[in-house]
Protein backbone atom coordinates (compact mmCIF):
# COMPACT_ATOMS: atom_id res chain seq x y z
CA UNK A 1 0.00 0.00 0.00
CA UNK A 2 3.28 2.54 -0.22
CA UNK A 3 4.89 3.49 -2.96
CA UNK A 4 6.91 1.53 -5.04
CA UNK A 5 10.47 3.68 -4.46
CA UNK A 6 10.09 1.99 -0.67
CA UNK A 7 11.01 -1.33 -2.71
CA UNK A 8 14.20 -2.39 -3.13
CA UNK A 9 15.08 -4.79 -5.44
CA UNK A 10 17.68 -7.00 -4.07
CA UNK A 11 17.03 -10.03 -2.63
CA UNK A 12 13.20 -9.17 -3.66
CA UNK A 13 10.39 -10.54 -5.84
CA UNK A 14 7.65 -7.71 -6.28
CA UNK A 15 4.16 -9.27 -7.32
CA UNK A 16 2.10 -7.41 -9.11
CA UNK A 17 -1.16 -8.61 -9.06
CA UNK A 18 -4.30 -7.88 -11.10
CA UNK A 19 -2.76 -6.07 -14.17
CA UNK A 20 -5.18 -4.72 -16.78
CA UNK A 21 -4.87 -3.85 -20.46
CA UNK A 22 -3.42 -0.31 -18.68
CA UNK A 23 -0.20 -1.49 -17.60
CA UNK A 24 1.94 -1.45 -20.35
CA UNK A 25 1.66 2.10 -20.27
CA UNK A 26 2.27 2.79 -16.08
CA UNK A 27 4.90 1.97 -13.53
CA UNK A 28 7.61 1.54 -16.34
CA UNK A 29 10.09 4.09 -14.60
CA UNK A 30 10.06 1.79 -10.85
CA UNK A 31 10.00 -0.99 -12.13
CA UNK A 32 13.25 -0.92 -14.15
CA UNK A 33 14.79 0.76 -11.01
CA UNK A 34 13.53 -2.89 -8.78
CA UNK A 35 15.27 -4.69 -11.81
CA UNK A 36 18.27 -3.54 -12.33
CA UNK A 37 18.76 -4.11 -8.34
CA UNK A 38 18.13 -7.93 -9.05
CA UNK A 39 15.24 -7.72 -8.30
CA UNK A 40 12.35 -10.25 -9.70
CA UNK A 41 9.15 -8.62 -11.03
CA UNK A 42 6.12 -11.08 -11.19
CA UNK A 43 3.29 -9.38 -13.38
CA UNK A 44 -0.37 -11.50 -13.18
CA UNK A 45 -3.27 -10.35 -15.33
CA UNK A 46 -6.80 -10.31 -14.64
CA UNK A 47 -8.38 -13.22 -15.88
CA UNK A 48 -10.07 -11.18 -19.39
CA UNK A 49 -12.94 -13.00 -21.22
CA UNK A 50 -13.45 -13.34 -25.11
CA UNK A 51 -13.76 -10.23 -26.97
CA UNK A 52 -16.98 -10.04 -28.52
CA UNK A 53 -15.43 -8.41 -31.95
CA UNK A 54 -11.63 -7.80 -33.41
CA UNK A 55 -9.93 -4.77 -31.92
CA UNK A 56 -9.58 -2.17 -34.31
CA UNK A 57 -6.44 0.34 -33.49
CA UNK A 58 -6.93 3.90 -35.95
CA UNK A 59 -3.63 6.00 -35.64
CA UNK A 60 -4.00 9.25 -37.27
CA UNK A 61 -1.04 11.14 -38.36
CA UNK A 62 -1.83 14.40 -36.76
CA UNK A 63 -0.94 17.91 -38.60
CA UNK A 64 2.45 19.53 -36.97
CA UNK A 65 2.40 22.96 -36.85
CA UNK A 66 5.59 24.44 -38.37
CA UNK A 67 8.11 25.12 -35.86
CA UNK A 68 6.74 22.43 -33.35
CA UNK A 69 8.82 19.57 -32.26
CA UNK A 70 7.58 16.38 -33.19
CA UNK A 71 6.85 14.02 -29.78
CA UNK A 72 9.41 11.27 -29.49
CA UNK A 73 7.16 8.00 -29.08
CA UNK A 74 7.92 6.53 -25.98
CA UNK A 75 7.71 2.89 -25.64
CA UNK A 76 5.30 0.86 -23.29
CA UNK A 77 6.76 -1.95 -21.38
CA UNK A 78 5.45 -4.66 -23.35
CA UNK A 79 7.15 -3.33 -26.37
CA UNK A 80 10.64 -3.08 -23.93
CA UNK A 81 10.10 -6.57 -23.22
CA UNK A 82 9.37 -7.75 -26.36
CA UNK A 83 5.97 -9.37 -25.86
CA UNK A 84 2.54 -8.70 -27.33
CA UNK A 85 -0.63 -9.91 -25.07
CA UNK A 86 -3.28 -10.77 -26.86
CA UNK A 87 -7.01 -11.23 -25.87
CA UNK A 88 -9.02 -13.88 -27.95
CA UNK A 89 -12.21 -13.31 -29.75
CA UNK A 90 -15.37 -15.08 -28.98
CA UNK A 91 -16.23 -17.64 -31.53
CA UNK A 92 -19.50 -19.00 -30.66
CA UNK A 93 -22.56 -16.76 -29.32
CA UNK A 94 -23.20 -18.64 -26.27
CA UNK A 95 -19.63 -17.58 -25.22
CA UNK A 96 -20.72 -14.28 -25.09
CA UNK A 97 -23.62 -15.04 -22.65
CA UNK A 98 -21.50 -14.95 -19.54
CA UNK A 99 -22.80 -14.33 -15.72
CA UNK A 100 -20.83 -11.02 -13.91
CA UNK A 101 -18.68 -13.86 -12.19
CA UNK A 102 -15.10 -13.37 -13.07
CA UNK A 103 -13.98 -16.17 -15.76
CA UNK A 104 -11.97 -19.06 -14.31
CA UNK A 105 -9.61 -19.22 -17.73
CA UNK A 106 -8.70 -16.46 -19.15
CA UNK A 107 -8.74 -15.51 -22.75
CA UNK A 108 -5.19 -13.74 -22.59
CA UNK A 109 -2.02 -15.68 -24.02
CA UNK A 110 1.16 -13.72 -25.06
CA UNK A 111 2.05 -13.31 -28.79
CA UNK A 112 5.04 -12.36 -30.97
CA UNK A 113 8.21 -13.26 -27.92
CA UNK A 114 11.26 -11.76 -28.26
CA UNK A 115 14.10 -15.03 -28.22
CA UNK A 116 15.06 -13.99 -24.68
CA UNK A 117 11.70 -15.74 -23.20
CA UNK A 118 11.45 -18.65 -22.16
CA UNK A 119 7.77 -20.43 -21.64
CA UNK A 120 6.85 -22.04 -18.53
CA UNK A 121 3.14 -22.80 -19.25
CA UNK A 122 0.89 -23.25 -22.41
CA UNK A 123 -2.84 -23.44 -22.17
CA UNK A 124 -4.60 -24.43 -25.59
CA UNK A 125 -1.19 -23.69 -27.29
CA UNK A 126 -0.62 -20.63 -26.08
CA UNK A 127 2.14 -19.25 -24.09
CA UNK A 128 0.13 -18.36 -20.81
CA UNK A 129 3.33 -18.18 -18.43
CA UNK A 130 6.31 -16.61 -19.68
CA UNK A 131 10.02 -15.69 -18.21
CA UNK A 132 13.13 -13.72 -19.34
CA UNK A 133 16.19 -11.80 -17.41
CA UNK A 134 15.84 -8.00 -18.21
CA UNK A 135 18.00 -5.59 -17.04
CA UNK A 136 20.01 -6.70 -13.67
CA UNK A 137 16.92 -9.23 -12.60
CA UNK A 138 14.20 -10.88 -14.10
CA UNK A 139 10.11 -10.45 -15.11
CA UNK A 140 7.58 -12.87 -15.30
CA UNK A 141 4.32 -12.63 -17.30
CA UNK A 142 1.52 -14.74 -16.21
CA UNK A 143 -1.61 -14.09 -18.39
CA UNK A 144 -4.03 -15.64 -15.68
CA UNK A 145 -3.73 -14.15 -11.58
CA UNK A 146 -6.67 -17.13 -10.49
CA UNK A 147 -3.65 -19.43 -9.36
CA UNK A 148 -2.64 -16.38 -6.78
CA UNK A 149 -6.04 -15.72 -5.26
CA UNK A 150 -7.47 -16.70 -2.04
CA UNK A 151 -9.99 -19.20 -3.79
CA UNK A 152 -7.43 -21.31 -5.43
CA UNK A 153 -4.88 -21.27 -2.88
CA UNK A 154 -8.10 -22.35 -0.01
CA UNK A 155 -9.19 -25.37 -2.96
CA UNK A 156 -6.39 -26.16 -5.60
CA UNK A 157 -2.98 -24.58 -4.20
CA UNK A 158 -0.19 -25.37 -6.32
CA UNK A 159 2.85 -24.87 -4.04
CA UNK A 160 5.66 -25.50 -6.34
CA UNK A 161 4.60 -23.33 -9.26
CA UNK A 162 4.02 -20.72 -6.20
CA UNK A 163 8.08 -21.75 -5.48
CA UNK A 164 8.75 -20.47 -9.30
CA UNK A 165 6.92 -17.51 -9.30
CA UNK A 166 8.91 -16.38 -6.02
CA UNK A 167 12.52 -17.24 -7.04
CA UNK A 168 15.27 -17.75 -5.11
CA UNK A 169 14.82 -14.17 -3.18
CA UNK A 170 13.65 -14.23 0.48
CA UNK A 171 12.02 -10.77 0.43
CA UNK A 172 8.26 -10.90 -0.96
CA UNK A 173 6.49 -7.72 -1.65
CA UNK A 174 2.66 -7.59 -2.73
CA UNK A 175 1.80 -4.18 -4.18
CA UNK A 176 -1.59 -3.08 -3.36
CA UNK A 177 -1.70 0.83 -4.79
CA UNK A 178 -2.75 -0.57 -8.14
CA UNK A 179 -6.20 -2.02 -6.65
CA UNK A 180 -6.62 1.58 -4.78
CA UNK A 181 -5.61 0.63 -1.71
CA UNK A 182 -3.15 3.08 0.10
CA UNK A 183 -1.78 3.92 3.60
CA UNK A 184 -2.87 6.59 5.49
CA UNK A 185 -2.17 7.84 8.76
CA UNK A 186 -3.11 6.68 11.82
CA UNK A 187 -2.92 7.53 15.91
CA UNK A 188 -0.52 4.16 15.87
CA UNK A 189 1.71 4.99 12.98
CA UNK A 190 2.47 8.19 14.33
CA UNK A 191 3.01 6.93 17.77
CA UNK A 192 5.71 4.33 16.33
CA UNK A 193 7.40 7.46 14.28
CA UNK A 194 7.64 9.20 17.52
CA UNK A 195 8.22 6.41 20.20
CA UNK A 196 5.49 7.43 22.10
CA UNK A 197 4.81 3.77 23.54
CA UNK A 198 6.66 3.98 26.86
CA UNK A 199 4.04 7.38 27.35
CA UNK A 200 1.74 4.79 26.64
CA UNK A 201 2.86 1.83 28.76
CA UNK A 202 2.97 4.66 31.65
CA UNK A 203 -0.68 5.56 30.86
CA UNK A 204 -2.01 2.13 30.93
CA UNK A 205 -0.32 1.39 34.02
CA UNK A 206 -2.08 5.00 36.03
CA UNK A 207 -5.57 3.35 34.61
CA UNK A 208 -5.11 0.23 36.03
CA UNK A 209 -3.97 1.52 39.20
CA UNK A 210 -6.67 4.45 39.34
CA UNK A 211 -9.15 0.92 38.54
CA UNK A 212 -7.64 -1.09 41.30
CA UNK A 213 -8.01 1.94 44.10
CA UNK A 214 -11.80 2.64 43.07
CA UNK A 215 -12.70 -1.36 42.87
CA UNK A 216 -10.82 -2.35 46.44
CA UNK A 217 -9.28 0.62 49.01
CA UNK A 218 -5.64 0.48 49.99
CA UNK A 219 -6.54 0.87 53.66
CA UNK A 220 -7.57 -2.75 55.39
CA UNK A 221 -11.38 -2.78 55.58
CA UNK A 222 -12.52 -2.86 59.30
CA UNK A 223 -13.72 -5.63 60.72
CA UNK A 224 -17.65 -5.81 62.29
CA UNK A 225 -16.50 -5.23 65.76
CA UNK A 226 -14.56 -2.44 64.74
CA UNK A 227 -17.63 -0.76 63.63
CA UNK A 228 -19.64 -1.73 66.46
CA UNK A 229 -16.71 0.31 68.54
CA UNK A 230 -17.14 3.08 65.97
CA UNK A 231 -20.73 3.23 66.49
CA UNK A 232 -20.41 3.30 70.42
CA UNK A 233 -17.93 5.89 70.12
CA UNK A 234 -20.54 8.84 68.32
CA UNK A 235 -21.07 11.77 68.86
CA UNK A 236 -24.71 12.68 69.89
CA UNK A 237 -26.32 15.77 70.00
CA UNK A 238 -25.63 16.02 73.72
CA UNK A 239 -22.06 15.30 73.34
CA UNK A 240 -22.06 18.11 70.74
CA UNK A 241 -23.53 20.50 72.59
CA UNK A 242 -20.93 20.23 75.63
CA UNK A 243 -18.08 19.85 72.91
CA UNK A 244 -19.21 23.79 71.52
CA UNK A 245 -19.69 25.29 75.17
CA UNK A 246 -16.31 23.90 76.12
CA UNK A 247 -15.53 26.25 73.07
CA UNK A 248 -17.54 29.29 73.87
CA UNK A 249 -17.70 29.82 77.78
CA UNK A 250 -14.57 30.33 79.82
CA UNK A 251 -14.05 28.23 82.87
CA UNK A 252 -14.45 30.68 85.41
CA UNK A 253 -17.65 31.70 83.74
CA UNK A 254 -19.11 28.60 83.44
CA UNK A 255 -21.17 28.40 86.93
CA UNK A 256 -22.32 31.51 86.38
CA UNK A 257 -23.85 30.74 83.12
CA UNK A 258 -25.17 27.24 84.69
CA UNK A 259 -26.59 29.06 87.32
CA UNK A 260 -28.82 31.64 84.83
CA UNK A 261 -29.99 28.43 83.02
CA UNK A 262 -31.48 27.12 86.18
CA UNK A 263 -33.06 30.30 87.13
CA UNK A 264 -34.40 30.91 83.54
CA UNK A 265 -35.82 26.71 83.34
CA UNK A 266 -36.82 25.33 86.78
CA UNK A 267 -36.64 28.18 89.03
CA UNK A 268 -39.95 28.98 88.39
CA UNK A 269 -41.38 25.93 89.30
CA UNK A 270 -40.36 26.14 92.94
CA UNK A 271 -42.04 27.47 95.86
CA UNK A 272 -41.56 31.08 96.65
CA UNK A 273 -39.67 30.40 99.86
CA UNK A 274 -37.52 27.82 98.13
CA UNK A 275 -36.73 30.16 95.45
CA UNK A 276 -35.63 32.80 97.31
CA UNK A 277 -33.82 30.77 99.64
CA UNK A 278 -32.15 29.56 96.52
CA UNK A 279 -31.12 32.65 94.56
CA UNK A 280 -29.71 33.98 97.92
CA UNK A 281 -27.63 30.95 97.91
CA UNK A 282 -26.98 31.54 93.62
CA UNK A 283 -25.80 34.87 94.46
CA UNK A 284 -23.58 34.08 97.22
CA UNK A 285 -22.17 31.22 95.33
CA UNK A 286 -21.97 32.68 92.05
CA UNK A 287 -19.37 35.01 93.35
CA UNK A 288 -16.99 32.34 94.83
CA UNK A 289 -13.70 31.90 92.92
CA UNK A 290 -13.81 28.03 93.20
CA UNK A 291 -16.55 26.24 90.83
CA UNK A 292 -16.11 23.02 92.54
CA UNK A 293 -17.02 24.85 96.27
CA UNK A 294 -20.22 26.79 94.42
CA UNK A 295 -20.83 23.55 93.07
CA UNK A 296 -21.08 21.48 96.09
CA UNK A 297 -23.33 24.39 97.85
CA UNK A 298 -25.67 24.45 95.06
CA UNK A 299 -26.48 20.72 94.80
CA UNK A 300 -26.91 21.43 99.04
CA UNK A 301 -29.11 23.90 98.72
CA UNK A 302 -31.39 21.96 95.90
CA UNK A 303 -31.32 19.13 97.85
CA UNK A 304 -32.16 20.88 101.27
CA UNK A 305 -35.21 22.08 98.80
CA UNK A 306 -36.84 19.03 97.85
CA UNK A 307 -36.17 17.23 101.25
CA UNK A 308 -36.93 20.04 103.75
CA UNK A 309 -36.38 17.07 106.50
CA UNK A 310 -33.04 16.21 105.46
CA UNK A 311 -30.74 19.11 106.28
CA UNK A 312 -27.10 19.05 105.61
CA UNK A 313 -24.80 21.29 107.25
CA UNK A 314 -23.11 23.74 104.88
CA UNK A 315 -19.36 22.84 106.46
Amino acid sequence: MRPLTRVRGQDTTLFFLGAGEWFGSGATPELERIARDAGRIVIAFTPQRPRTEPEVRIERSLPVEKGAARKKHVPTLFEELGVTPVTAIAEHPRERNWSGDPPRTTALWFDKLAPEWSVQRMYQNHPVWIERPWLGGSVVLLADSWMLSNEALAREPDAAALARLAGPNHNIVFDERHLGLNEGGSVAGLMRRYRLQGLIAALLVLAGLYIWKSASPLLPSATPREIDVAGLRGFSASSGLVALLERSIPPQKLLGVCIGEYRGALGRRLPEESRRKLDETFSEDARAADPVYGYEAIRKALEESRHPWNKTSKS
